[in-house]
């Protein structure tokens, strides 16, 4: 293995592979673990399809962060139309997310 690149991974794994593969960058692998979260982190963000917009360099900070606020409200709104299982809340959340999303920008 020559490259070992990893971003936004849960932090104790993070920790976990820089201590096993840092040794390996003085022998050439060209090795980066970036934006470890934590569990809290990862809970609120999971299932947000924005969350990896944070850090892109495309993408502003600040439309990063009011797009996951609003895929968040919006996304909420799912759990008040009597979708709340399966297939069924993943379509509202899409539907009402987006269109939440689309309308605000």
């Amino acid at each position: 293995m020559s490259m070992l690149w990893m971003t936004s991974l849960p932090a104790d794994a993070g920790k976990l592979i820089k201590a096993a593969y840092k040794k390996e960058v003085p022998r050439g692998l060209d090795f980066s673990i970036t934006k470890a979260r934590k569990p809290e982190w990862l809970a609120e963000n999971l299932d947000n399809p924005f969350r990896d917009w944070d850090g892109r360099e495309q993408i502003t900070a600040a439309n990063a962060k009011k797009s996951a606020q609003l895929y968040k409200k919006n996304a909420g709104n799912c759990k008040n139309t009597g979708w709340t299982n399966g297939h069924r809340y993943s379509e509202c959340n899409i539907e009402i997310a987006g269109e939440g999303i689309y309308r605000s920008f």
